[in-house]
C-alpha cells in the first residue's frame, strides 16, 4: 500500500479488511476444533484448551486492532517511518519492514503475557499428575 502511494488512513484499512476474513477463518475453526475437547477433554486437555482459546482470541484482538494502531502512533507521532507516497529507497523500505517486525514482536509478547495472565493459575488435577521424588 506505501508503493502506491496511498494515504495512512486508507492503506491502515484496506490492510485491515484484507486480514479479516483468513484471520477469523483460523480463530473460527480453531476455536470449534478446540470446543468439545475443553468441554469433556479430562484434566489435562481442559486448562489447555481453554487457555488456547483465550490466547488465539488475544490474539486476534492484538492482530486486527492493536498492531495497525501502534503502526499509526509509530508513523503519525514518533516520527519512525516516513509516509510520503511511494518508497523509492530500498534502505528506507528495510527500516519500515525492521520497524514493523519490531511492532509485530512487540504485540505477539504483550499477548502472551495477556493469555498467561488469564490462565496463570495451576489447575488442581496438576497435584495428581506429579510425580514423588
Amino acid at each position: 500500500m506505501h508503493e502506491k502511494g496511498e494515504p495512512l488512513e486508507r492503506a491502515l484499512v484496506d490492510a485491515g479488511i484484507m486480514r479479516l476474513r483468513p484471520v477469523m477463518i483460523t480463530l473460527g475453526a480453531t476455536v470449534l476444533a478446540l470446543f468439545p475437547l475443553a468441554l469433556h477433554g479430562g484434566p489435562l486437555w481442559e486448562p489447555l484448551c481453554y487457555s488456547q482459546i483465550s490466547g488465539l482470541v488475544v490474539a486476534t484482538f492484538i492482530t486486527l486492532l492493536l498492531v495497525p494502531v501502534l503502526y499509526s502512533i509509530l508513523v503519525l507521532d514518533l516520527k519512525f517511518v516516513k509516509w510520503e507516497g511511494p518508497s523509492k529507497s530500498g534502505k528506507n523500505r528495510m527500516r519500515d519492514k525492521r520497524i514493523i517486525g519490531l511492532t509485530a514482536i512487540l504485540a505477539a509478547g504483550f499477548g502472551s503475557f495477556c493469555a498467561g495472565r488469564l490462565h496463570g493459575s495451576p489447575c488442581p488435577e496438576q497435584e495428581q499428575l506429579r510425580v514423588a521424588p
